[in-house]
């Protein structure tokens, strides 16, 4: 049986690695009531997201450590938002539920502009060590910010900068990822190709930390992960298109957009909808 003090939230926790763990266990027990029981899971998320502050403070932090936090968060700000406060885009499970015995929830219960800029500011700094689903979880926060375009009063202006970031990010993402899971396509080809046994065994190449860490994310991109990205970007077109259709019926629209704004609307939506086909 385990010791007391190795039971979750009675271990020691040391440096950046003993906090990371940690509060990763405790987003793991809030998954397990997720639609169960919403006040246990925003315990446990409250939890997690306060030790995950203290190991941003912890000694023996590193580049790596601090991103993962940091994805770790963002992802959590999310994931809370897309499940509890914008259900299905728009429904806030949270006013069927008291919540008043829980501190600090506001701490988590972040506008969706909010998150967005935290996804932005941890993209921005770390550009060595981000991984692609930093990158989908951006691409959510944009195309769900257009769903909810109304909600937070967008302008027509900041619905173009918007299509920008997100029609960049996407051709980006998935030019990144064609290109490692060719270059790991190709590596399985050539491992097939000297799969006779050597008379003697060759010595195990020595492998950098930068070159494990590039491994291990290129182990993480597959055609799912792709599919991932396509189908938010079909996703944010649909949106576009229904935003323009709106404009050009005189239906009452949750964006007021001019001519100007429509014509690079549209030219902007046939471009990126051409590229996501190729």
């Amino acid at each position: 049986p385990k010791k007391f003090k190795d039971k979750l939230g009675f271990r020691q926790l040391i440096d950046q690695d003993d906090f990371y763990t940690e509060a990763t266990e405790f987003e793991e027990q809030g998954e397990r009531w997720i639609l169960s029981d919403v006040k246990k899971t925003l315990r446990f998320y409250l939890q997690a997201l306060e030790i995950y502050e203290k190991g941003l403070r912890a000694p023996n932090s590193t580049l790596k450590g601090t991103y993962n936090i940091l994805y770790n968060e963002t992802r959590l700000f999310l994931q809370v938002y897309t499940e509890y406060t914008a259900a299905n885009g728009y429904i806030n499970l949270l006013q069927y539920v008291n919540t008043e015995d829980i501190p600090q929830l506001s701490s988590i219960l972040l506008p969706l502009t909010e998150i967005a800029r935290r996804v932005e500011e941890v993209y921005q700094m770390y550009p060595t060590v981000r991984t692609w689903d930093l990158e989908c979880n951006l691409l959510i926060c944009y195309s769900t910010l257009l769903e909810s375009a109304g909600v937070y009063s967008l302008s027509g202006e900041q619905v173009i900068e918007l299509s920008k970031k997100f029609t960049q990010l996407t051709e980006n993402s998935l030019k990144f990822q064609v290109s490692e899971l060719s270059k790991f396509d190709s590596t399985e080809i050539l491992d097939d190709a000297t799969t006779e046994a050597p008379s003697e065994p060759s010595p195990a190449p020595e492998v950098d930390e930068d070159q494990t860490e590039d491994m291990e994310q290129a182990d993480q991109i597959t055609s799912e992960t792709i599919l991932e990205v396509l189908t938010e970007g079909y996703k944010f077109v649909q949106l576009l298109l229904e935003l323009l259709i709106e404009y050009r019926s005189g239906r009452p629209s949750d964006v007021r957009l001019d001519v100007l704004q429509t014509k690079y609307l549209e030219e902007l939506t046939t471009n990126f909808s051409i590229q996501l086909d190729k």
